[in-house]
């Protein structure tokens, strides 16, 4: 009997140091976390660019006095509440976990140079004025096996890897950096739409008034009819929330010619003009914003009411795909026998 009692304590004992021993490991983990960058947040006014990368593009923001802007994209304004909100993410990242040393654990984990082949992965870089880097992180793998947010990652130039705890959410897209609205009208606004392509026949839908919901097509062949009301009315919302994916200034068009010019007349007589380029293989549209009461161009037209961005003239933009298709429709699409 004294035995069975030995043996129970025993087997307590080490079972309760076991338990003892994990729980132990639990809270120096938990104590050991500490933040990445511990310098960082001291450190935000100095911030004067940040690079991000991955395995595709690659975005510089830069900022200019109290403006941050996209180099790529000739300097084009940033919004800086989502830099600042990069910033405070990254100054907050702490460490977890020690992971692999070595090129080829980096390669598992996706924190190896963006130089070298491997799996998707992003780096972002902050910089001073001087060049002088205060941050700089190579971001691969997201861990799923756990309720908060973890990823490997690596500081560059430093052999030890990460485990990481903390939110990441930026992009080396410039679109996910800017305010993208260009225009926001209404079809019940638009009197008159005409495109004119070199070697196409020219479209031209129209309507009476403003009541009215339905476009018509002009000038349709004789036999034919149009082939559908809401496809020709569908012209009408080209202007409805128009956004960019792309924007570049309007001084690399030099002396180009528009391959299209698409004229959207308004009610009141303001004329909105569309004017496609083929520029580096896309095609890219310059606006312009006129008085057609008036040939006097000099007539002053409040822009803010019509366009979202009153530098509009400043610049060129790469339009989404299912606005392009609207302007670059084929007449014989509209209509049938």
């Amino acid at each position: 009997m004294a035995r069975k009692i030995i043996f129970f304590i025993l087997t307590f004992l080490v079972f309760s140091s076991a338990w003892l021993v994990s729980e132990q490991k639990k809270a120096s983990t938990s104590i050991t976390k500490s933040i990445l960058y511990p310098n960082l947040l001291e450190n935000f006014n100095q911030v004067s660019q940040i690079k991000i990368r991955n395995n595709e593009k690659e975005i510089t923001l830069i900022k200019i006095g109290k403006q941050w802007m996209i180099s790529e994209n000739d300097n084009f304004l940033a919004k800086p509440e989502l830099i600042r909100g990069t910033l405070l993410q990254i100054a907050r990242l702490k460490k977890v976990e020690k992971k692999s040393t070595s090129d080829a654990g980096h390669r598992i984990l996706g924190v190896n140079d963006l130089g070298e082949e491997g799996i998707p992965r992003q780096q972002i870089t902050f910089s001073t004025s001087s060049n002088k880097t205060l941050a700089s992180l190579i971001i691969g793998k997201k861990i799923t096996d756990t309720t908060s947010e973890r990823y490997f990652a690596r500081k560059s130039g430093e052999a030890q890897s990460w485990v990481i705890e903390g939110a990441i959410d930026f992009s080396a897209h410039p679109i996910a950096w800017v305010d993208s609205r260009i225009i926001n009208i209404e079809s019940e606004m638009i009197k008159s739409v005409v495109i004119e392509a070199r070697g196409n026949p020219t479209i031209t839908v129209t309507k009476t008034n403003r009541s009215k919901t339905l476009f018509t097509l002009q000038d349709i062949p004789e036999g034919l009819k149009p082939k559908s009301a809401t496809l020709i009315s569908s012209f009408g919302s080209l202007l409805k929330d128009l956004r960019f994916d792309d924007v570049l200034s309007s001084k690399r068009l030099g002396d180009a010619v528009p391959i299209r010019s698409t004229t959207v007349q308004l009610f009141e007589n303001i004329g909105i003009i569309l004017l496609d380029y083929s520029l580096r293989g896309k095609v890219y549209t310059k606006i312009k914003i006129k008085n057609l009461k008036s040939e006097d161009t000099t007539t002053n037209i409040d822009y803010s009411k019509y366009a979202l961005n009153n530098e509009h003239q400043k610049w060129i933009y790469l339009l989404p795909r299912y606005k392009r298709r609207i302007i670059e429709r084929k007449i014989t699409s509209l209509f049938q026998k």
